[in-house]
Formats: structure tokens, C-alpha cells, sequence
């Protein structure tokens, strides 16, 4: 089982800049900067224990999370759920992940816009950034990292803020 942790901020994650969100058939995350709801985020991940611990942590943080543990049914799920972004684990019992990934990309584009992924692999990191390039990935984090690290990260390219924070007091 991959060990994650609350903690300072994981230098293992690569960052980029969000891509044209894809909405499907529901209503975008924000609206000029207003919340309209919550992010739904679908956890691809094999690992029980892990999917169970990111899951929590993305819930308190205030997304509507589900999860899946084999990349067969992920379009399926992904049709149903219509998540607002997916975090893919790349090593599946079924299928590679960046085969799950192109499939989900084929079933979802509309209108240009596509499902955005965030890679969570225990790949090296540049080997991971290699992957989110060639496969058109919003981002990647390297296993182990910290719960806030993964929820900071879907906070930031969703523009959710999180809920299980108390605002900063203003000095």
C-alpha cells in the first residue's frame, strides 16, 4: 500500500496550467469565480487502502468523490458520474492506464473540450511528466504524497476552495 500523509507541500508534483475543463452535460465548477457546486472528482485506483484515504480526504475537503478500482468499466462510470476530473492511477490490474485514459478521452470530448486527468502514479517523476505530456494530462503527483498535497492540487485546477480549512483571519 502507497503511505499517504498530511504534511508540507510535496515537491513530487508537477504542476501546469488547467486545460478547458470538460462539463459534459453538467454545469461548469465555478462561474466567474463563484461556486455553483461541488467538483465531482472519480479516484481510478487499484489499491483499496489508498482509494479509501484519498477518497476521505477529497469528501472532507468538500468534492463528491467516487471511486473505481479497474480501468473495464471507467467509461461507464465516467457517463454516469460525469466527474469534473479524474485522478488515474497508471498501473490497473485490467488495462494500462494511459490506454484507460485515451479511452475516456475518445468517450468525452465535447466540443473540443476534454475530461481532465490528474496522474497519480508511483512512477518516477520525470517519467511522469514525460506521460502527462504525451498523454495531454492537466497534471501528475508521484506516489507517496500527502493528502493535502493531492487535495491542494484538484483544489487549485478546479478553483474549489477547500472546505475542511477555516479561513486565514485577516491581520
Amino acid at each position: 500500500m502507497q503511505q499517504f500523509h498530511r504534511g508540507p507541500e510535496d515537491p513530487n508534483v508537477a504542476h501546469c496550467a488547467p486545460s478547458l475543463l470538460w462539463t459534459g452535460n453538467r454545469k461548469p465548477c465555478t462561474l466567474e469565480g463563484v461556486t455553483t457546486r461541488a467538483p465531482r472528482v472519480l479516484v481510478v485506483e487499484d489499491d483499496a487502502a489508498t482509494a479509501r484515504v484519498v477518497k476521505g480526504a477529497l469528501t472532507e475537503a468538500g468534492f463528491v468523490v467516487e471511486t473505481l478500482d479497474k480501468g473495464f468499466l471507467l467509461v461507464a462510470v465516467v457517463m454516469r458520474f460525469q466527474p469534473d476530473m479524474v485522478v488515474l492511477d497508471l498501473n490497473l490490474p485490467d488495462m494500462r492506464g494511459d490506454t484507460a485514459m485515451k479511452m475516456v478521452r475518445r468517450a468525452t470530448n465535447v466540443g473540443g473540450k476534454t475530461l481532465p486527468v490528474v496522474i497519480l502514479s508511483g512512477m518516477p517523476i520525470e517519467q511522469l511528466m514525460e506521460i502527462q505530456g504525451h498523454l495531454g494530462a492537466v497534471g501528475c503527483i508521484q506516489k507517496p504524497a500527502s493528502l493535502d498535497t493531492i487535495v491542494d492540487r484538484l483544489c487549485q485546477l478546479l478553483s474549489w476552495p477547500r472546505k475542511d480549512r477555516k479561513p486565514e483571519a485577516a491581520s
